[in-house]
């Protein structure tokens, strides 16, 4: 993962189900745990960006072992929207319908 700009060196399928399945909701525990906010990191800042930028609503990731036919097709979809919508409730974004940030 980028350390600023949000980005996934893999890509979008891999960095959403990294982000959603592990960072995210161990994000919350080690804040819960200690105190420490790793959402203050420019990483979450800039992520949710990224995802909707570059997988926007309505298109699917159309490359490399991403495509496979026994996913339902709104899966990176869902998941990306997910990732938004809980990064922007984390940061009190009034945008939280998944539309990006200029």
């Amino acid at each position: 993962m980028s350390a600023t700009d949000g980005s996934w060196a893999q890509g979008i399928h891999y960095g959403a189900c990294y982000v959603d399945g592990n960072d995210i909701p161990e994000a919350f525990v080690v804040r819960s745990a200690t105190g420490l906010n790793l959402f203050d990191k420019p990483f979450f800042r800039n992520h949710r960006n990224w995802v909707l930028h570059s997988s926007p609503y309505g298109t699917k990731s159309p490359f490399g072992d991403v495509v496979r036919k026994d996913e339902p097709e709104d899966l990176d979809r869902d998941r990306n929207m997910r990732i938004a919508r809980t990064l922007a409730a984390e940061f009190n974004d009034p945008m939280r319908s998944g539309t990006p940030t200029p």
